[in-house]
């Protein structure tokens, strides 16, 4: 049996999974998404990457010309637990705060 990683490479079974990073908390809104992820590839390789591929995804879909991104995206490394329960109730809860 094969499949294909979240990236669309295709693997073998056999093969061990791998994906650059894990998701811990995501959430995707109409104009922006949030994603918490844990990884020791380097952030910036990783958010190019998904860019690239919903990007792609996106402009073939809509037959969009141009830009979709108004700007860079913003990144903050989380190093306490504490902080990491924090960041991950503001992606979880940032649907039903906005839908207010």
């Amino acid at each position: 049996m094969s499949g294909r990683g979240f990236f669309g490479i295709r693997r073998d079974s056999e093969e061990p999974s791998f994906d650059p990073f894990t998701s811990v908390a995501f959430c995707i809104m109409s104009n922006h998404f949030h994603i918490l992820m844990k990884s020791e590839e380097d952030h910036s390789k990783i958010m190019k990457l998904i860019n690239w591929r919903y990007s792609d995804y996106y402009l073939k879909l809509y037959r969009h010309v141009g830009r979709i991104y108004q700007r860079h995206y913003y990144s903050k490394q989380v190093c306490h637990p504490a902080a990491l329960l924090i960041v991950s109730r503001y992606i979880h809860r940032n649907p039903v705060e906005t839908s207010r």
